[in-house]
């Protein structure tokens, strides 16, 4: 539909576009006018239907695995195609932005076919680019055009084209942890903070999390991944019995408040009993007997006196040495 086409510039397109692909040579750079637009629109078709489809590398959702105040993270990818000649297609990969602690491990495949890498000590906000590198083989095309004219009428365009198609693709990744904190005081008097009492986190597969043992302060804190976890006192404060020992709680992700918790204790409070007798007859007791009672740092705790049955009782001593 060329107006003023000629037959020179017809032939001379056509035997242009053949040189493309015989000889596989470049587009000259000086084509103009009814030349130009023949030539680019035969370059141009479209080749014979592809033997195999245009592969893409997909991934699985990395799984982080907390490393102290780091993590691992371990990430899971595969190419969804095969080379034209079924031969898989060769990937390779490089991690961008972890620090010098980092190192990678190559889990192997997967009965999927997804290939695991594990890459050690990232550290929360650090953003790391996970790429895969990857070309596929995918064959030839055939191209094929019958002029209805042209060099006595013989003459067609075939033109085969091999390719390899880059399918590479870039994975981001950054996480951010959230933080849990704990408060352990004393059930009678929320203003007694109690140090010492250990708790251990696990999250939602049973696993331990965290270990945290309250301060000075009665503060216990722990840095986690977003998630659901478990929070179960292990070890009461000294002179203290655990009573409120598992809490439920959820870090969210973004999250940048802490989640509070308190847990409180009742002292472990014992009693003694005293049975004054005759050293004679044991079987005969003692009332009116005077006795003073002392802590081990010979603190006086009170007076007491024994009753008809010659029994002192008294209640609600913390643990420790008594005279």
């Amino acid at each position: 539909n060329l107006e003023n086409l000629t037959a020179v510039e017809a032939i001379t397109a056509t035997q242009l576009a053949i040189w493309k692909y015989a000889n596989d040579t470049s587009t000259p750079s000086d084509l103009t006018g009814n030349i130009a637009t023949i030539y680019n629109y035969l370059v141009n078709l479209n080749g014979v239907e592809s033997q195999i489809s245009i592969a893409n590398i997909i991934s699985k959702e990395p799984i982080v695995y907390q490393n102290g105040d780091n993590c691992d993270v371990e990430f899971i990818f595969k190419a969804d195609g095969k080379n034209a000649d079924g031969t898989d297609i060769d990937l390779q990969y490089t991690i961008e932005g972890q620090s010098e602690e980092s190192n990678e491990t190559n889990l192997g495949v997967d009965n999927e076919g997804y290939t695991h890498i594990k890459v050690t000590n990232v550290k929360s906000e650090q953003n790391i680019k996970f790429v895969v590198q990857g070309v596929q083989d995918i064959g030839s095309d055939a191209f094929l055009y019958n002029p209805q004219g042209g060099r006595d009428k013989s003459q067609s365009l075939v033109g085969f084209q091999s390719g390899k198609k880059d399918i590479s693709k870039t994975f981001e990744f950054k996480f951010k942890f959230g933080e849990v904190q704990v408060k352990k005081v004393d059930a009678d008097n929320k203003d007694t903070v109690l140090k010492g009492a250990e708790f251990t986190i696990k999250n939602t597969k049973g696993e331990v999390a965290a270990v945290i043992t309250t301060g000075e302060n009665g503060i216990a804190s722990a840095k986690l991944l977003p998630g659901s976890y478990t929070i179960e006192e292990t070890k009461a404060p000294e002179g203290y019995l655990i009573v409120n020992g598992q809490q439920q709680f959820t870090i969210e992700e973004g999250q940048t408040e802490s989640v509070s918790l308190t847990f409180t204790n009742k002292k472990d409070l014992g009693s003694v009993i005293l049975t004054k007798v005759d050293s004679e007859d044991e079987t005969k007791v003692l009332s009116g007997v005077h006795y003073e009672l002392y802590d081990d740092a010979l603190n006086k705790i009170d007076d007491y006196v024994t009753g008809e049955d010659g029994k002192i009782t008294v209640d609600n001593l913390v643990p420790g040495t008594y005279f």
